[in-house]
């Protein structure tokens, strides 16, 4: 079993419902922990397997966020496992890069649909509990890599870019509704995937390139979505925030 991490401080999330997307681990992980600390109740939803003395205190449900019926099926399981849906966080993805001519239609799809349609799918689910009750809060993961593109991620990049501008675009439409959207852009975050997809080498470029000189860690994705998700941020909506160390606001650095 995984110790959790230790969080001092008053419960913000006492009494809120969740829903968490690609919580099984890295940064989805590390926030459904966080939620847990807070006093939240959890649902994890992901298509990996959550054995079940794992991850202490919450539910866990599969999910296919690519698929439409996958995730109305799993939307409404959790809302009856919960009663309720106060918070809803978009953390599911994948993250493949390859040269521009070596990228076949397939791969394009498959990121596509999980990133970006992904996100579509499980917001929109979420709204529809959301609306009857006059309140919620939608928390996507995007990326600083739709602001500042690395190499090799024109895919990854055009999701996370296309995360950005869903995001914005129905803060707008949901917040006569009472229901509040935001995302989070993060530099690389030190997770499994990041490690598999990082080499030494690129990890290194990358390093020098971030004021704060480090990746981030996922606990500190996951204490900018505890504050997104509580009332200390009850009047933000539609905001961009870059958990980044600096990266996307940093110019030439000696």
């Amino acid at each position: 079993m995984n110790e959790r991490k230790q969080y001092p401080g008053a419960k913000r999330l006492t009494d809120k419902r969740a829903v968490i997307t690609g919580g099984a681990r890295g940064i989805g992980r590390a926030i459904a922990d966080r939620f847990i600390a807070e006093g939240a109740e959890v649902v994890i939803a992901d298509k990996e397997h959550i054995p079940d003395d794992d991850i202490a205190g919450c539910h866990k449900l599969p999910v296919d966020v690519a698929d439409e019926s996958s995730v109305k099926e799993m939307m409404t399981e959790a809302v009856t496992l919960l009663s309720r849906l106060d918070i809803l966080v978009n953390s599911a993805g994948i993250a493949k890069h390859r040269e521009l001519l070596e990228t076949e239609l397939a791969h394009w799809q498959q990121i596509m649909d999980i990133n970006l349609t992904g996100t579509f799918l499980c917001n929109r689910e979420a709204a529809r509990f959301m609306v009857p009750q006059k309140s919620g809060c939608i928390i996507n993961i995007g990326s600083a890599a739709a602001i500042l593109p690395s190499v090799r991620t024109h895919a990854y990049a055009a999701s996370k870019g296309g995360v950005m501008s869903f995001t914005k675009a129905i803060a707008g439409d949901l917040a006569k509704h009472g229901i509040r959207v935001n995302v989070i852009n993060p530099s690389p975050v030190d997770t499994e995937m990041v490690k598999s997809a990082h080499t030494p080498e690129f990890r290194a470029s990358y390093t020098a390139r971030l004021p704060m000189g480090r990746y981030a860690l996922p606990e500190e994705i996951a204490g900018t979505a505890a504050f997104l998700a509580s009332d200390d941020a009850g009047y933000v909506t539609g905001a961009m925030l870059n958990v980044d160390g600096g990266f996307t606001s940093s110019g030439v650095r000696q």
